[in-house]
This record gives C-alpha cells, structure tokens and sequence, in this order.
C-alpha cells in the first residue's frame, strides 16, 4: 500500500492469512500469503453478521508505455496500478 499518497481509514494492515470473520466488515487487508489485497463486504447490515464475502484482488503495476502495439502519442508518464479481482469467497460465522 506504498503506493498510496494516503492509506484509506479502513485499511487494517498486512496479514499472513488471517480469518477473515475475525476482521471488521467494510475494511481492507493485505493478505501476505497469498499476495492479494482482500476487502471484507458485509452480507447482513441490519443484524448481527452471519454471511460476509471476502472479495480477493491482485495489484499489478500497469505501465502503457512499455507495452507492443500501444497507442501513438500517449504520454511518457501513462503508469498505474490495476486491482485486478481474482476470487470472491463467502465466509459464515
């Protein structure tokens, strides 16, 4: 998350393959076992939690300027990163 000029208020940190259901709904994490940034979504707002997906993303660095083929005139500086969703598991309690 270094890339980051700011880390977002839910973001709980780097984990090595935590349970998800142990973790706040509505956060992110960085799990560092499997190298995906992972977001807790809540199934059930209005009662306590019982359903929630874990929605898994890999990050990769996206640079236009270094692919083949790419399109004439694009500026030097055309970087970025790509969240990339890989998995979507549901997890009860």
């Amino acid at each position: 998350m270094s890339w980051l000029v700011e880390l977002p208020a839910n973001y709980l940190g780097e984990y090595y393959s935590p349970e998800g259901a142990a973790l706040p709904d509505d956060s992110w994490y960085f799990d560092r076992g499997k190298k995906e940034l992972v977001y807790i979504q809540s199934k059930v707002k209005s009662f306590p939690r019982q359903e929630l997906t874990l929605l898994r993303f890999k990050v990769e660095f996206n640079d236009l300027t270094l692919h083949e083929g790419k399109t004439s005139g694009l500026p030097a500086g055309n970087k970025g990163v790509v969240l990339d969703q890989v998995t979507e598991e549901i997890v009860v309690n």
